[in-house]
């Protein structure tokens, strides 16, 4: 108990250490960012330790990590002092900084209580996961040595690790412990961000006699993150209990839940055990059942977060989903800007855009998949800022002398894990299979992209329609413009009219549904944009992630998978991106 104590503490002192840069960063958000404080000091003192550690400053050990959150902790003294308005931001939100703290305590301590019940470390990607942990924590120099290859630098997107590794040797426990206590600090983190962001959200879409419905905000998005996402439960609970119509299992596409027929083959997809062995609760007790709940598209991983955190896996589609919420939180905190955004304002806040661009720049350090969407959306978000103030071309060359001079301090600031970085992705391809049944699209994904139509539509009776049919033109381009890409690129791998020829009805059906719920997304999204509104950024992450759906059904990264089930990997990755930006 003293190490979850200690584990514990040691994340709030990197949170309240890196509280004075949040304001700076977020002050915007009604939180002035007290929510997301526990990742950002995390990630800021984590890249400090790998520099650090880089240039033969700092020696592996608890030493090490102490010295580099003492850093962080007097870099956040030094802004605080300059910044005049540092003491008035802290009284008017120091209620809601203790309220955070509270909500990331109860989840870490819940996590924490939840996996002592199986906190062995040994299926899955566990063991390398723990390997690489060790690596972070024992390597002799950095950038860290691959546990795979004696002699080599580690070539993995190893931040999370690291972070992971921070918080172990503050707290002086053992790798094992850091492991189960590194994922309560991951989940307590999510919580707490993704509160922090729905509720900043929602307090600037509503009126003030609508503010009762902030708290609401935020407590939604910690279920659909953390608990909710997939309808597969749902399944599973009746099957357990033997209230089943396999009509309806087949329709959706999880007959494979159900009972084997009595003529069922040996190769029959489909549960063979006794009634007894699948409950003796309310709740479905057979052993792993919850695994099918990552398989439900054929021919994909479609884990969501609920699922990752029951598994266990200390992996980097896991421990990014905190850092997504910051990146979400720059893009957002961005848009409400007062001001313009351009070089001069580089060079009138050094900073805050380099500590920007070490939070993008560890997007792709902790889940390489990360980066291009989420640092494009912060890119999208500062153009936003300067259409308000500036015609299209003027407002272009504003956003790229703000975000390519950050952007290319982030590729410099990462520069040595870079160097070592070896991917086996082998670059675009069309994706030419049968496509998404739409039942089994809802199923994934239905019950966030329903919440998001529910947006919509309010919206929708907010905006006069001669402001939607002026965007609508020019939002249709999106959807449009990756079906014209996708065309010519099967063409050229000589798979077009297999393409066209494989994806059934289903497919199609659900290719049309993605895109014309992106286009209505982005229209509104835009509309609003135009005029400031907060609701833009609701309707912009929504439309992002069924951009990104849309986008899964016409391509795919080539990687280790491409010939057996090629889209395994690009589906698992765009599909959980979508998860966390639907919540």
């Amino acid at each position: 108990m003293i190490g979850v104590l200690a584990f514990w503490i040691g994340a709030l002192v990197i949170a309240a250490a890196a509280l004075p840069i949040a304001f700076v960063l977020l002050r915007r958000f009604p939180d002035a960012g007290a929510g997301l404080t526990p990742v950002l000091g995390l990630v800021l003192s984590s890249y400090t330790y790998f520099i650090l550690r880089t240039l033969h400053v700092l020696e592996s050990g608890r030493g090490g990590s102490l010295l580099a959150v003492s850093l962080l902790a007097l870099v956040g003294v030094v802004v605080a002092r300059a910044d005049r308005r540092f003491t008035a931001t802290l009284q008017r939100i120091g209620p809601q900084a203790v309220l955070y703290a509270g909500i990331f305590t109860i989840a870490f301590f819940s996590y924490a209580a939840f996996r002592s019940y199986q906190s062995s470390i040994g299926g899955t990607e566990q063991p390398m996961d723990l390997m690489y942990l060790n690596a972070m924590l024992v390597s002799p120099e950095y950038p860290p040595h691959d546990p795979w290859l004696a002699g080599e630098p580690a070539s993995y997107y190893y931040f999370g690790y690291l972070q992971a590794a921070m918080l172990t040797n503050v707290a002086g426990v053992p790798a094992s412990v850091g492991y189960n206590l590194g994922l309560a600090a991951v989940f307590a983190s999510s919580a707490a961000a993704v509160a922090s962001v729905a509720a900043a959200v929602a307090r600037w879409i509503f009126r003030t006699d609508r503010r009762r419905l902030v708290p609401v905000a935020a407590s939604a998005a910690i279920v659909l993150l953390l608990f909710a996402s997939s309808l597969i439960g749902i399944f599973e609970w009746s099957a357990a209990h033997e209230t089943t119509s396999r009509p309806l299992y087949e329709a959706f596409g999880v007959e494979n839940i159900l009972p084997c027929e009595p003529d069922a083959g040996s190769e029959a997809d489909c549960y063979r055990g006794g009634a007894v062995n699948r409950t003796n609760s309310w709740y479905p007790t057979e052993f792993w059942f919850w695994w099918r709940g990552s398989r439900v598209i054929d021919g994909t991983i479609t884990e969501f977060p609920f699922f990752s955190f029951l598994l266990g896996d200390l992996h980097p589609h896991l421990t990014s989903i905190p850092l997504v919420l910051l990146a979400l939180a720059l893009a957002a905190s961005t848009f409400r800007s007062r001001k313009p955004r351009s070089f001069a304002t580089i060079r009138g806040q050094p900073f805050s855009c380099l500590a920007i661009a070490i939070v993008l720049g560890a997007l792709a350090f902790q889940n390489a998949w990360d980066v291009i969407t989420f640092a494009g959306l912060f890119v999208v978000a500062v153009m936003a800022v300067n259409l308000r103030r500036a015609p299209v071309t003027k407002a272009a060359v504003s956003t790229i002398g703000y975000t390519g001079p950050i952007l290319l301090t982030a590729i410099v600031a990462y520069l040595p894990w870079l160097l070592d970085f070896h991917t086996a992705a082998g670059g675009l391809y069309p994706y030419v299979g049968t496509g998404t049944p739409p039942l089994e699209g809802f199923l994934q994904f239905g019950a966030p992209i329903t919440a998001s139509l529910a947006l919509l539509a309010w919206v929708a009776r907010r905006v006069p329609p001669g402001d939607w049919l002026r965007v609508a033109p020019f939002a249709l381009w999106v959807p449009v413009l990756p079906l014209l890409l996708w065309a010519p690129l099967a063409a050229y791998h000589g798979e077009l009219g297999n393409g066209l020829e494989a994806r059934g009805t289903g497919g199609w059906i659900t290719l049309a549904l993605l895109g014309a719920i992106t286009w209505a997304n982005l229209t509104a999204a835009a509309t609003l944009a135009a005029r400031g509104r907060a609701a833009a950024i609701a309707l912009a992450f929504a439309g992002l992630a069924t951009l990104l759906l849309y986008g899964a059904e016409l391509f795919l990264v080539r990687d280790v998978f491409y010939g057996s089930v090629p889209r395994l990997n690009t589906m698992f990755k765009l599909g959980y991106q979508a998860c966390i930006l639907l919540t």
